[in-house]
């Protein structure tokens, strides 16, 4: 896998986290969630997160810093981060639970 490929394979991931916060806001909103407020905030915050991430992978893409072994260690730790983060947050609120992704 060449090193560009890498981090598009990481983006493509991301799209995928991305799908379920959506869909997962959708339930929020629906009033799926018990507690909408506090769902709600702890949603927006992973929903930054998951945006600061894909632009700085956008910025290591036009910078050629996907390149670099380094990053791609410290890239595919935030995907994995934010990825047990959002799943932490559905076990806690079982109503936002989406269909599950392979």
């Amino acid at each position: 896998m060449t090193r560009v490929s890498y981090l598009e394979n990481l983006k493509r991931h991301m799209e995928g986290v991305e799908r379920d916060m959506q869909a997962a806001r959708q339930k929020i909103e629906s009033g799926a969630a018990v507690d909408k407020v506090s769902a709600s905030g702890e949603l927006a915050a992973l929903e930054a997160q998951h945006r600061e991430l894909m632009e700085r992978m956008d910025h290591a893409i036009e910078h050629h810093s996907d390149e670099w072994s380094p990053l791609h260690t410290e890239f595919q730790r935030d995907v994995d981060a934010l990825t047990d983060s959002l799943e932490r947050w559905i076990d806690h609120y079982p109503g936002a639970r989406v269909v599950e992704r392979e």
